[in-house]
């Protein structure tokens, strides 16, 4: 079933006929159009990496959504939804919400043309609210001054020296992927398909210091089996089963799998299975120069 595209000079005009007998000099016809179904695609590509719009789910870097069209009206006195969302989108360091622990990045609608911010923020609306065009035609569509000029400028041959250092000797290739939408592709890192969708602030600290906020279903794990300690991501196992997916010799998945009496008591607890407070990967300090590091984040930037 189609999502509606509506235009809202119609939704404009019958505001006008009610309010002040159609009068177009207060209610000018506009060419805008308003497409549900974009807007969700349009969330997909841009929000989905971090925020949710499931009831269940959800993740400790941004809060979920699935309510934001109910709940954005209750945020700030005599504001309605769609300003608040639109508000939330092109300045979004307006509004922090507790709990989060990430940054959505400053310039995210910047990378959106006007259509598809319009899209966004009237889909959004809809995720436990009314969908209302004449209140979404009366916004400010107007990106704030300096938001294009934040973007930065990134070199072509820098990008290129970044994108040979994440295949080659920035090692970074053996565990993330760069395929959109494959299965499979996050099995050992999270994939870095679109990773420019974060900002540059989060992408460095993710790379100097790995630990510092674990991606959550990525948290390492580790079991003893006759003397000999094993770690890997948790997998979902079947029939009482352990599985840890581990890194073989050749820097590729290996799925481990124990049976829960063999595994030995790894502290006073007396627990068999103990979480890692660390990530798996090395601080890329220690492997990349600075201008190396500078030229990695600008090939990761330019990845959406």
């Amino acid at each position: 079933m189609r999502g509606p595209a509506i235009s809202t000079a119609a939704a404009v005009l019958v505001v006008g006929t009610l309010t002040l007998g159609g009068s177009s000099a207060f209610f000018p016809p506009t060419a805008m159009r308003i497409n549900l179904n974009h807007g969700k695609a349009t969330f997909n590509r841009h929000c989905a990496s971090c925020h949710t719009v499931s009831e269940e789910g959800g993740s400790r870097r941004a809060p979920p959504l699935h309510r934001i069209g109910e709940v954005a009206g209750t945020r700030v006195s005599g504001q309605g939804p769609e300003q608040y969302i639109l508000t939330s989108i092109t300045r979004p360091d307006a509004f922090l919400v507790e709990g989060a622990t990430g940054v959505m990045p400053a310039n995210i609608a910047a990378g959106l043309s006007r259509a598809e911010l319009i899209d966004l923020v009237a889909y959004l609306s809809t995720l436990g609210g009314e969908f209302r065009p004449g209140t979404l035609v009366g916004l400010d569509w107007e990106l704030p001054e300096g938001m294009e000029a934040g973007r930065g400028t990134l070199r072509l041959d820098s990008i290129e020296r970044g994108r040979q250092l994440f295949l080659g000797e920035g090692n970074c290739s053996t565990c993330h992927d760069l395929r959109k939408d494959i299965f499979g592709n996050d099995l050992m890192a999270p994939s870095l398909a679109r990773a420019g969708r974060l900002s540059r602030e989060d992408l460095e600290q993710a790379l100097l210091d790995p630990s510092r906020h674990l991606v959550e279903g990525y948290e390492t794990w580790m079991v003893a089996v006759d003397g000999v300690v094993h770690s890997g991501l948790k997998a979902s196992g079947r029939d009482g089963k352990i599985r840890l997916v581990a890194v073989d010799e050749q820097g590729g998945p290996e799925l481990l799998e124990f049976d829960p009496e063999e595994l030995e008591e790894l502290d006073d607890e007396g627990r068999t299975m103990v979480p890692v407070e660390a990530s798996r990967m090395p601080p890329v300090g220690e492997v990349l120069e600075p201008g190396e590091i500078e030229a990695l984040l600008d090939f990761l930037m330019t990845l959406r």
